[in-house]
C-alpha cells in the first residue's frame, strides 16, 4: 500500500509540475511574441535605414558627376583653355572674379560625402573640391592684380612689383589647373564604377529586406 501511494504521489507530482510549466508557457507566450515581434521590427529598420543611407549616397554620387562635369566644362569654355595656351614667364592676362557659389552640390552634402565608405574616394573628392577653390582664389587675385597693374603709369616700381606678382602667380595657376584636370578624371572614373557595383548592392539589401518579410509572414 505504501508503495502505490508514493507512486501516486510522484505522478501527481509530475503532473502538477507539468500544468505549471503549460501554464507558465502559455503566460510567457504574449511576452515572447512580443520580444520577437519587436527584435524583427528592429531588425528590418536597421535594413530599412541601411538601403536609405546606401540610396542617399549613390544619388549625392550622381550629382556630384554631374555638378564636376557640367562645371568642368564651363570653366574650360571660360578660362581653362585659354590657361593651357599660357606661354611659360607670361602672366595670365584675362580677367575672371568667380565671386559666386559654384559648389551647390558639394556644399549642401557634406553630411553624405563623410559617409561614403571608399576612403580613396572620398579624399579624391574633398581634395578636387577643394583644389578647385584654391584655383578660383588663385584667378581672383590675378583679377585684382591686372586692374592694378593696367592702372598704374608703366616703367614705375609699382608697375614693375605687380608685374613681378602676375608672372610669379601664373605657373601656381597652371599646376593648380593641371591638378584638377588629373583629378577630375580619376574621380569621374571611379564614380562611374562604383556605381555599378552600389546599385547592385543597394538592390540586394533591398531584396534581403523583402526576404526577411516574407520569412516573417511565412506560417510555421
Amino acid at each position: 500500500m505504501k508503495m502505490i501511494r508514493k507512486k501516486d504521489n510522484a505522478m501527481n507530482t509530475k503532473f502538477l509540475s507539468l500544468n505549471t510549466l503549460r501554464v507558465v508557457a502559455k503566460s510567457m507566450m504574449p511576452v515572447i511574441l512580443v520580444l520577437t515581434g519587436a527584435w524583427f521590427a528592429y531588425h528590418n529598420q536597421i535594413k530599412r535605414d541601411e538601403i536609405r543611407r546606401c540610396e542617399e549616397v549613390e544619388g549625392v554620387l550622381q550629382a556630384i558627376h554631374v555638378e564636376i562635369t557640367v562645371l568642368w566644362e564651363r570653366y574650360m569654355e571660360a578660362m581653362g583653355n585659354r590657361m593651357e595656351k599660357l606661354e611659360k614667364g607670361s602672366y595670365f592676362p584675362y580677367k575672371w572674379d568667380p565671386s559666386r557659389d559654384y559648389f551647390t552640390i558639394y556644399n549642401s552634402n557634406a553630411h553624405v560625402i563623410g559617409q561614403i565608405e571608399d576612403e580613396d574616394l572620398r579624399r579624391d573628392i574633398v581634395k578636387a573640391y577643394t583644389l578647385s577653390k584654391a584655383l578660383l582664389d588663385s584667378y581672383k587675385t590675378n583679377s585684382e592684380l591686372l586692374v592694378r597693374y593696367e592702372k598704374v603709369e608703366k616703367d614705375n616700381s609699382l608697375s614693375h612689383e605687380l608685374h613681378k606678382k602676375l608672372v610669379a602667380l601664373a605657373p601656381l595657376m597652371r599646376r593648380e589647373h593641371s591638378k584638377i584636370k588629373i583629378l577630375r578624371k580619376r574621380l569621374l572614373e571611379q564614380i562611374g564604377k562604383r556605381e555599378e557595383r552600389s546599385e547592385a548592392q543597394c538592390q540586394q539589401s533591398f531584396f534581403d529586406f523583402l526576404s526577411n518579410v516574407a520569412d516573417w509572414l511565412q506560417p510555421s
